[in-house]
């Protein structure tokens, strides 16, 4: 016999003793009736007696009925829970706008944002792009190439036209905080992103893509370094930067940036 069927025997005659004892009592108070001290002695006896049978009654149908089904649901919760777990999905938003990155934005090393054409990842982040910039952090943006098929997709299939401008807004934004494109290097991919990212150094915070059109609130989760999930998004941005091709910064815009600074310190000496 398993350690498993001894305890579950010694749960049943543990009940069936109490539900006896119990029934016993009961048994007894209906013998006599006997006060002491204002007390019913026999009611009090029988009120006990009741209360641990009925205990053992319900301890007797836990077992043999309940216990089995209760603890094999909090075990399926539990592997199903580690399962997750092991994935490397270690934070989860019902809402991916509502995520603060400035802790993360600030310190990571690495910082690799990815988005087809949105600004709005962007846009939520202009501040912490320039912090980074000015602290010489170097940042990589990932979008889709202008004049592409992946372009040309999105245009046509999900009615998103001027694509093209929105992408020349988030170079516009890069290009505000770091006009040489030393700091933020943008590349431009001749396919469509799946999903929205950014990539730490320890995390990776994916938004996955919709597959119709309309607006709405679109979750999203962090994973962590070290798991299969990581891994996954680590090597599928890798084969981004792979095929992709650096946008090159307006030379002549930055030429008059550096010779109108040039004149400016001359003209202080």
């Amino acid at each position: 016999m398993t350690r498993k069927n001894l305890a579950e025997k010694d749960h049943l005659i543990a009940a069936l003793i109490l539900g006896i004892f119990g029934l016993i009592l009961v048994l007894i108070a209906n013998t006599f009736n006997t006060t002491l001290l204002k007390v019913d002695v026999d009611n009090s006896l029988a009120n006990i007696g009741a209360l641990l049978l009925i205990v053992g009654v319900l301890q007797w149908l836990f077992d043999t009925s309940v216990r089995q089904t209760f603890f094999q649901d909090i075990r399926k919760e539990i592997i199903e829970y580690r399962g997750v777990s092991e994935s490397g999905i270690c934070e989860y938003h019902e809402d991916s706008k509502d995520v603060d990155f400035k802790d993360t934005f600030l310190t990571s090393s690495t910082l690799i944002i990815g988005v087809n054409y949105s600004a709005k990842l962007i846009d939520s982040s202009i501040d912490l792009l320039g912090e980074r910039a000015r602290s010489k952090r170097k940042t990589t943006i990932i979008c889709v190439a202008s004049n592409s098929p992946a372009e040309i997709f999105l245009e046509s299939d999900f009615g998103n036209p001027g694509i093209s401008d929105r992408i020349k807004k988030i170079i516009q934004v890069a290009r505000e905080h770091d006009p040489s494109g030393e700091l933020i290097r943008i590349v431009r991919v001749p396919t469509v992103l799946r999903y929205s990212f950014i990539q730490f150094d320890h995390r990776i915070w994916a938004i996955p893509g919709t597959s119709g059109r309309g607006r709405r609130a679109v979750p999203g989760f962090f994973v962590r370094y070290g798991t299969s999930w990581f891994e996954h998004f680590r090597h599928d941005i890798e084969k981004l930067l792979e095929i992709g091709h650096d946008e090159e910064p307006d030379r002549g815009i930055e030429a008059a940036r550096r010779s109108f600074w040039s004149r400016l310190r001359r003209r202080r000496c």
